[in-house]
């Protein structure tokens, strides 16, 4: 095990935590947006408004692979980062993985004011948002149970589950 890969939908609390298991493990941590924004010397935001959210895919991808030169770190993962591209094939195929399986309804509570945030979710009413995630998740779902380990927040905790899993 280099390295650990934390995927799960938009607003599962991938970020708010992956840097407790980090501190666990005695590793690194890397928010994956962060580095493409590093990368690109653009927000995720500005990235999707002037290229699209396929060039994003692309982005994601090619930085995505050069992660794997890195060992001992925690990786918080975008969204869509397992859903294109065979990403998370990869990333089981260079680590480990964990899917933070958390419910529609924090998803949404947790999501509802970054509406502004979150190129995906821009301009969206309460009730568009609600279909969207509920869609998208359910969509997506099928990457992320690739994932090594599942873990469901308790209290959106979910960094010792996962320490556990591991050891």
């Amino acid at each position: 095990m280099e390295r650990i890969f934390i995927v799960g939908f938009m607003g599962s609390g991938k970020s708010a935590q992956f840097d407790q298991l980090a501190k666990k493990l005695k590793w690194s941590s890397l928010d994956f947006d962060g580095i493409i924004e590093y990368k690109e010397k653009l927000t995720i935001k500005e990235i999707f408004d002037q290229h699209g959210e396929g060039y994003f895919r692309g982005l994601e991808q090619k930085y995505l692979r050069e992660l794997g030169a890195y060992p001992n770190m925690v990786i918080a993962t975008g969204g869509g980062t397992p859903c294109f591209h065979e990403n998370m094939e990869w990333m089981n195929q260079n680590g480990v993985t964990i899917f933070i399986d958390t419910p529609a309804e924090a998803i949404l509570a947790n999501l509802q004011n970054e509406t502004d945030k979150r190129p995906l979710l821009a301009g969206k009413t309460a009730e568009e948002l609600k279909e969207y995630v509920e869609a998208t998740l359910v969509e997506r779902r099928k990457y992320y149970e690739q994932a090594t380990h599942t873990v469901v927040p308790q209290n959106g905790d979910w960094a010792e589950e996962a320490f556990s899993k591991l050891q």
